[in-house]
């Protein structure tokens, strides 16, 4: 699969899921339930490689289904590193299908699997799963949120990412906590954009500027011009939301530092949604100005 990681196309993966289902057909989960569950997590590892390349959702829903498979053979007792982990990826697995389908049913049954991930990753024993799994856990809520004409998934997510900055050793892993804080703050921009509670945009704003803190340009230039955009965005909306210019002026000084880093070369996509979040905030500055 590596080799099909590095060329174009699905050619090679689709050679490699005949190896896999070859090898299935020949083991029985009766016999060998242990080979049979990693051939089946191995299935559900290349047909999400292929939704990568060609974006097919039937790619994702036989990963889905391969990945189901795969817990058979394990348990979270006598197997709990590859139980959970193919928990995780199942969940990874059903957001993306939520996401692309607008289904909080696939949403809702991807929290459950980051939940039962959970149940084995710790902060203490495996931080790295650990926080990855509490990162989906979170994006699924937020998707989740988006949908619903209720607070409650972003209230969830607003809790989960509190848990997270406070569990994260800011001193040991400022990393790790940048990122839970930043993510912390965009769970409150979603929730106050949303439901116009211009408090949790304030604090998000917050949150982003404390998240910078630990995370200067210098040691992570992506994450912080990355930081700097969904700042611009939060002062953006509560600049809308406020009389005056100063949260406005802000944000397009924050689209500004992101686009020091991000580049045509570098970041073509990033760049341009950057300058047209910019160009809208110097818009609404320009017609305050004239209206005074």
């Amino acid at each position: 699969m590596r080799l099909g990681d590095r060329e174009e196309g699905t050619a090679r993966y689709h050679e490699a899921l005949q190896a896999t289902e070859a090898s299935l057909s020949a083991r029985a989960f009766e016999r060998e339930p242990l080979e049979w569950a990693s051939s089946q997590e191995s299935l559900g590892l290349i047909y999400s490689r292929i939704f990568e390349r060609d974006g097919e959702k039937d790619a994702l829903r036989k990963a889905a289904d391969a990945y189901g498979q795969a817990l058979k053979g394990y348990s979270p007792d006598r197997n709990p590193g590859a139980w959970a982990q193919t928990e995780n990826n199942l969940g990874r697995t059903l957001l993306k299908l939520g996401e692309l389908e607008g289904s909080p049913e696939r949403l809702a049954e991807a929290q459950t699997h980051f939940r039962e991930a959970l149940r084995v990753f710790s902060r203490k024993r495996t931080p790295l799963q650990w926080f990855a799994t509490i990162q989906n856990l979170g994006l699924a809520l937020e998707s989740a949120g988006l949908l619903s004409k209720e607070s409650a998934p972003l209230d969830t997510a607003v809790a989960v990412w509190r848990d997270a900055v406070l569990a994260v050793p800011r001193e040991r892993a400022p990393f790790q906590w940048a990122v839970a804080q930043s993510s912390l703050a965009h769970a409150l921009q979603t929730r106050g954009e949303k439901f116009d509670r211009i408090e949790d945009l304030r604090e998000a704003v917050a949150a982003y500027a404390q998240a910078l803190e630990a995370s200067p340009r210098q040691r992570n230039p992506q994450l912080w011009a990355s930081t700097r955009n969904n700042l611009g965005v939060a002062l953006k909306a509560l600049g809308k939301r406020e009389t005056g210019t100063q949260s406005l002026s802000e944000a397009v000084a924050a689209f500004n530092d992101a686009l020091d880093v991000w580049t045509e070369d570098n970041a073509p996509q990033l760049r341009k949604t950057a300058q047209e979040n910019r160009a809208k905030a110097q818009a609404m500055i320009d017609e305050r100005g004239v209206k005074r």
